[in-house]
């Protein structure tokens, strides 16, 4: 066996059209990832609005840290390149999702869940695009 058999080998890179199937997937997840702690956090532990939102969405940015990476987005890229840019997206997603929920927690604080679905369903194209071409480019494959 040589040395370039026992490399493993790069992930193919995907076509948009998986890439966008999974980012779907990944949306449907991600909603009960958030809801759900959600839920548990502010029901039964008792936390405000607010506080219960930055848990759960904690939660759901970790989980999909893994996600992005090794399911939905993978390139030949190293994780070298991409870290920068995928922290940087992270951050300013955070913050957005982060802000526009609470907004609308305080516009339709009875319709919490439903913010909780819309506002990522708003930032979804912008953040699909920042992923697919900048953040884990396909490469050469």
């Amino acid at each position: 066996m040589t040395t370039e058999d026992q490399r493993p080998r790069a992930p193919r890179p995907q076509s948009l059209r998986a890439r966008l199937l999974w980012f779907a997937v990944g949306g449907v997840l991600g909603y009960a990832l958030n809801a759900g702690p959600f839920y548990l956090i502010e029901r039964h532990l008792g936390w405000p609005p607010w506080l219960a939102y930055a848990a759960s969405l904690t939660f759901q940015t970790v989980i999909f840290f893994l996600w992005n990476y090794f399911v939905n987005f993978r390139t030949p890229a190293s994780w070298g390149p991409c870290a920068g840019r995928y922290v940087a997206t992270v951050i300013v997603f955070y913050a957005s999702n982060y802000a526009l929920a609470q907004l609308g927690f305080w516009v339709m604080p009875e319709w919490r869940y439903v913010v909780i679905a819309l506002v990522p369903a708003m930032l979804a194209g912008i953040k699909f695009g920042l992923y697919h071409w900048w953040v884990f480019p396909k490469g050469d494959g």
